[in-house]
């Protein structure tokens, strides 16, 4: 916890994440300057340094490190770069955020975790999803047992083929950390850990490369409840991110673009029922105040990243528990790091503990 009002924030890695997430979502944080940007790409860095006025920039993180008035540092890198660059800003007594996926080895990921135990400072994983407005009241409904016991769940991500064609070279690559088992399934393992308390014991994966490795892929998963999970992912399709649990008493489908996108079904209704339509236009009718709300935020998936920084600015200023820990960042990357041995393998992979 710090007695100071305000949170002093460098940011290592200018690619598209912090040029067109985090710096727009920053200026709406009161509580976080801006006060440098670091990238050894000059466009990039000019880039950023364009929309957040004032800022220094840097072109090497240890400049960053050294500068005596950053209190916080947001590690925005390659993946296959985190493990470096968290170690430079935990051992400056800095302030950690880092992007998913935490390390694209365990390895890594416990040497960091490791680190971070040795560092009063806070330590946030950048899991965003979990700030969503309709998962966050998803996560309610499965905790208060509504559903019963969890017998599936399903997730969807796929996002636009015309999005695919401005990322960056790593991310045509495995071993740097692109594709979808590294870029997206990070994301829902985590969600079903956090939104059912449960953990990944095991996978299975089928992938799909050409001239980009990972473009598609699909991962299996035993939980250690019983429960078996799906995650289907595209990067050369339509954007479309779904998550569905199946329990013994009902099920929950949330859609993260769909501003009416909880429906929460039980047991007694029918699918295709007139009353189960009837209750579908009334979740819209009743979504609508919210939608119309979130829309001057971009929507409640834009949402997330501003939220994500304003609990950042909570934690280090008031202390309050990080979202997601480096503990959190280990968990999900462990089972991203399971499912491409999987799918490189062929074989169903045990998930390390």
């Amino acid at each position: 916890m710090t007695t100071s009002t305000r949170v002093r924030l460098a940011i290592v890695g200018c690619g598209r994440a912090t040029n067109e997430l985090h710096l727009p979502a920053l200026a709406k944080i009161p509580e976080i300057d801006v006060v440098a940007v670091c990238d050894s790409n000059e466009e990039q860095m000019r880039a950023a340094a364009r929309l957040a006025p004032g800022a220094r920039s840097y072109n090497d993180i240890s400049a960053v490190v050294s500068d005596a008035t950053v209190d916080a540092v947001a590690v925005c890198t390659p993946p296959a770069l985190h493990a470096r660059h968290v170690t430079a800003v935990l051992d400056a007594g800095k302030h950690l955020f880092v992007e998913k996926p935490l390390a694209l080895a365990l390895a890594d990921c416990d040497a960091m975790v490791a680190k971070g135990a040795q560092n009063t400072k806070q330590k946030v994983v950048g899991l965003n999803l979990r700030q969503h407005r309709l998962l966050r009241a998803a996560r309610g409904v499965v905790h208060s047992e509504a559903l019963g016991a969890i017998e599936l769940v399903q997730s969807t991500f796929t996002t636009d083929i015309r999005l695919t064609r401005k990322l960056a070279p790593w991310r045509d690559s495995r071993i740097l950390g692109g594709g979808v088992i590294s870029e997206i399934a990070t994301h829902h393992v985590d969600l079903w850990r956090w939104l059912l308390s449960d953990e990944v014991v095991e996978v299975a994966t089928l992938g799909r490369s050409d001239d980009q490795e990972d473009t598609a892929a699909s991962v299996m998963a035993r939980l250690r409840s019983g429960a078996l999970a799906t995650l289907q992912m595209s990067e050369r399709t339509t954007p479309r991110q779904q998550i569905e649990v199946f329990g013994q008493r009902g099920r929950m489908r949330v859609s993260l673009y769909d501003f009416d996108g909880l429906e929460v079904v039980p047991l007694t209704t029918l699918p295709g029922s007139i009353a189960g339509r009837v209750q579908g236009i009334m979740r819209t009718v009743r979504a609508l105040p919210a939608a119309v709300q979130g829309l001057t935020k971009g929507g409640d998936y834009a949402g997330t990243y501003e939220q994500q920084w304003r609990a950042f600015a909570d934690t280090v200023l008031r202390g309050a528990p990080p979202a997601a820990s480096l503990e959190d960042g280990r968990a999900a990357a462990r089972v991203a790091i399971a499912a491409a041995e999987a799918a490189a393998s062929g074989r169903t992979v045990r998930v390390a503990s």
